[in-house]
Parts: structure tokens; C-alpha cells; sequence
């Protein structure tokens, strides 16, 4: 008798996304969930740093313009400096931004809104080298 041995699957990338629009985390959360990656929506910095105390995501990404006190990029620093993250962290924004911007806070990237779901995609499993 032949036993079926389900096919092993590697352990979902997790991605934490903050914005303070939550119609754009509900599509990314539903986009990105539903290719393959557990994703975590926060609608502000506190909750996202608070859960990094105890979870490391694979991947973060910020919007640059926040409707409190830190923006994305003073975030961005925080997040690579203090708590010694270092996987990939992408910024995103209406706004544009500078090369430089990306560079002084450490941000891998930068994805402009609105952006192509697909493109979205691409770009991420190209950070986490899928």
C-alpha cells in the first residue's frame, strides 16, 4: 500500500505593512495573502514596533506620509537602527522620493502610488529572492 505523504511546504514569508488608509492595507493584505505570503496590517507605528519587539518579519513596508508624529522615513531608521532589523524594509508613497531619502534611512526601495498589484508582487518576491 502506497501512503500519501503531502508535499512539504516552505514556511510563508510574513510582511508587515503600515498605512494609515486602511483600503489600501485591506487590497494588499487580500493581494498578498493570496500569493502565498502571511501578512500583518498595522495603522499605526506604534503597533508595528510594539509587535517587533516579538515577531521579525521577512519584509516591512512603510508609507512615507503617516498621520502622526513619525513619517515613513524617520520609521525606516528607527526600525534598522534601534531594533536592529535587518531584512528588507520598502517605503511607498504618493509623494515622490529621492534616491538619497532611501539611502539616509535605509530603505531597500521605494514603490510609488497607486501602484500595480502585479508590480507589487514582482518587486517583493524579488527582495525575498522568489
Amino acid at each position: 500500500m502506497i501512503e500519501f505523504i503531502p508535499e512539504l511546504k516552505p514556511e510563508m514569508p510574513i510582511i508587515f505593512i503600515l498605512d494609515d488608509d486602511m483600503d489600501i492595507l485591506f487590497v494588499m493584505d487580500c493581494w498578498l495573502t493570496r500569493h502565498g505570503y502571511e501578512v500583518y496590517t498595522f495603522g499605526n507605528s506604534f503597533d508595528l514596533i510594539d509587535t517587533m519587539k516579538n515577531y521579525t518579519p521577512d519584509l516591512v513596508i512603510l508609507d512615507v506620509w503617516l498621520g502622526e508624529e513619525k513619517d515613513g522615513k524617520s520609521l525606516c531608521s528607527e526600525i534598522k537602527q534601534q531594533h536592529h532589523f535587518f531584512n528588507p524594509i520598502y517605503l511607498f508613497s504618493a509623494s515622490p522620493i529621492q534616491d538619497i531619502d532611501l539611502l539616509n534611512c535605509g530603505a531597500e526601495g521605494f514603490i510609488a502610488k497607486p501602484f500595480d498589484l502585479q508590480e507589487l508582487l514582482d518587486t517583493l518576491n524579488k527582495a525575498l529572492s522568489y
